[in-house]
């Protein structure tokens, strides 16, 4: 369903990374919050579109910060 629907999922994960801030970056959480801010995100996209989300976990294989 995300290949289905990647422009979707992409936009929301983009709009959630724009709001980071610097101050959210101190945090010693930071990286599970932001996890799973994308999660809950991404699954309420595919509901939208399929009645199921279904994404249960959020992994970072890289993390670049500018």
């Amino acid at each position: 369903n995300i290949e289905k629907h990647i422009y979707a999922v992409r936009a929301v994960i983009l709009d959630i990374m724009r709001q980071v801030t610097e101050a959210d970056l101190v945090t010693e959480s930071f990286r599970i919050d932001l996890a799973e801010d994308i999660r809950i995100a991404m699954n309420a996209t595919l509901e939208s579109f399929e009645d199921f989300g279904g994404i249960e976990k959020v992994y970072f294989v890289e993390f670049i910060v500018q």
